[in-house]
């Protein structure tokens, strides 16, 4: 006898249950919870739905199976996806700012572009993730499987680096652009000297891991 998996036991949603549930869902944002309903999709198999640009902000999504979904240019700010299955889904330029993402399996996830201001990641799997361009500030990184993420501050701005790009403050090159012009840059951004020399060490350290000579 076969043993479902976690994912293999959900429950399925026609096509038509899912157009009206966003429906209703855009109804209760727009009306601020007077009319309409919430979105519910915890616990549904919406392997490789086809969401692009859905507006789920505030919806629950935890412990659902998004793999493969299209979810490109998704508003999913403020949503809870804890726990779902987001194994290959297209997150690109998705809006997932504040999104609850705690223990979400993520890998070969395309999150190119994609908006994770504050969002919580914390144990979530990012192995093999395309993270290119994504904006990671004040997101939670705690105990995150499958990628080297830094964060790092000294003083005026906060750097990330991810896939061989470093974002300070609002600025984001490839590692290759900031060794050539970090310090051009710094002056021109009124850095201090020590400012710029602390940002040009984390930005040689991230080349170093870059080049696996770290």
């Amino acid at each position: 006898m076969k043993i479902l998996t976690k994912f293999e036991s959900l429950k399925e949603l026609k096509s038509e249950e899912l157009e009206s549930i966003l429906h209703k869902h855009q109804r209760w944002l727009l009306s601020c919870g007077e009319k309409g309903k919430k979105a519910d999709l915890r616990g549904f198999n919406l392997q490789k739905a086809d969401l692009g640009r859905a507006n789920l902000e505030k919806s629950y999504l935890c412990n659902s199976n998004l793999q493969e979904a299209n979810l490109q240019e998704a508003n999913l700010k403020d949503a809870d996806i804890g726990g779902a299955n987001l194994k290959k889904a297209n997150l690109a330029k998705a809006n997932l700012s504040r999104a609850n993402l705690e223990e979400a399996n993520l890998e070969e996830a395309n999150l190119m572009e994609a908006n994770l201001w504050y969002a919580d990641l914390r144990r979530a799997n990012l192995t093999e993730a395309n993270l290119l361009k994504v904006n990671l500030e004040n997101a939670n990184l705690k105990d995150i499987n499958g990628k080297r993420i830094i964060i790092f501050q000294a003083g005026k701005a906060i750097a990330s680096y991810v896939d061989g790009w470093i974002k300070i403050g609002c600025k984001k090159l490839s590692v290759e652009e900031w060794l050539k012009k970090y310090k051009d840059i710094g002056i021109k951004n009124e850095y201090s000297e020590e400012q710029i020399k602390l940002y040009g060490d984390f930005i040689k350290l991230c080349y170093q891991l870059d080049n696996n000579n770290y």
